[in-house]
């Protein structure tokens, strides 16, 4: 038993003598049950996080537009790879970083930072991402942005 949930079923036999189990002996099998039965909780529990790991992971990846999720210090912490492309980098590149570090993302960085500020929602129509191609010159590419700020 588990949280008032039965997760399953010890089942007890001696097959040397007919005698019942000693009081040690039900002991030590009701204390490797409650164990048991913590592994078995914690695998669901892992099982569940996986699972809903997954799901973000093909909803960011089916995403034609770009999302970038951003800590209270501006670190991106999830970026989908439309958000990656358009500041011509890999989702690799910026995981982790800086959002103000990037000059692509430099003006979406400060629009942000005002929601992290403020506490209220941002949006944008004439956000520009600035991105230098592989002939080293710089495209703009103007996008309408909107922030929020995600609740525990």
């Amino acid at each position: 038993m588990l949280k008032d949930t039965a997760l399953g079923v010890v089942y007890l036999d001696n097959p040397v003598s007919r005698s019942a189990f000693n009081e040690g002996a039900l002991r030590l099998v009701s204390a490797m049950a409650l164990h048991l039965a913590a592994c078995v909780e914690n695998a669901n529990l892992y099982t569940m996080l996986r699972n809903s790991e997954e799901f973000s992971s093909c909803v960011l990846k089916s995403m034609a537009g770009g999302l970038l999720v951003v800590d209270n210090e501006g670190r991106v912490l999830r970026v989908n790879e439309a958000g990656a492309g358009m500041a011509g980098m890999t989702v690799r590149d910026i995981l982790g970083a800086p959002l103000s570090d990037m000059p692509a993302f430099r003006d979406l960085s400060i629009l942000a930072a005002q929601a992290s500020h403020t506490g209220k929602p941002q949006e944008s129509e004439d956000l520009v991402i600035r991105r230098t191609s592989p002939d080293g010159s710089i495209d703009q590419l103007p996008v309408g942005v909107n922030t929020a700020l995600l609740e525990d």
